[in-house]
């Protein structure tokens, strides 16, 4: 029973439509092109990087366009790059096993005070393995947002399986 749940999770997520993935990798290929076209060597001098205003006079119209897109393009490929490394964790996240030993494990500011922080009660040597980024951008797991808290989760699931979380895995028949 428990492999066929396994084997069922698996292939619910393997069969997730690609399209809105690839569009939105494409979007995330096409800013990283402008970024890279406005900040490489070649083609630089339009946004001078050391200086806070644009100067080349005959180029001031194009230099301050190009300011714009650039930080437009930027804040994008920020906001890309963390929606795709989210998107499978979602799916991991959505499917009724996670759900049910998320459930059990406690809220999304969860802080009892045990060592244990957040949705998937994660302890600091756990956040650290598995959600680097996120533990040195917003502290302890109890400050993440959702999305980061299933990332976390699901490269400790990848990694490791359910043991990370033995009683509640138990709980919901997983293990």
């Amino acid at each position: 029973m428990k492999l066929l749940l396994a084997t069922a999770t698996a292939a619910l997520v393997a069969a997730l439509p690609a399209t809105a993935a690839s569009q939105e990798q494409e979007k995330l290929r096409k800013s990283e092109t402008v970024v890279n076209f406005f900040t490489g060597s070649k083609h630089g001098w339009m946004i001078a990087r050391n200086q806070t205003y644009c100067t080349a006079v005959p180029w001031l119209a194009t230099c301050t366009i190009a300011r714009a897109k650039l930080k437009w393009h930027k804040g994008r490929v920020a906001k890309l790059r963390d929606y795709l490394k989210s998107r499978d964790a979602r799916y991991w996240a959505d499917s009724w096993a996670a759900r049910c030993v998320s459930s059990k494990e406690g809220g999304v500011t969860s802080n009892t005070g045990n060592g244990y922080y957040g949705k998937w009660q994660a302890d600091i040597d756990f956040q650290r393995a598995y959600g680097r980024e996120f533990y040195d951008r917003w502290g302890v797991a109890s400050n993440w947002p959702a999305w980061a808290q299933d990332v976390m989760a699901h490269r400790g699931y990848r990694s490791r399986g359910w043991q990370p979380w033995p009683t509640t895995s138990v709980m919901c028949g997983l293990r």
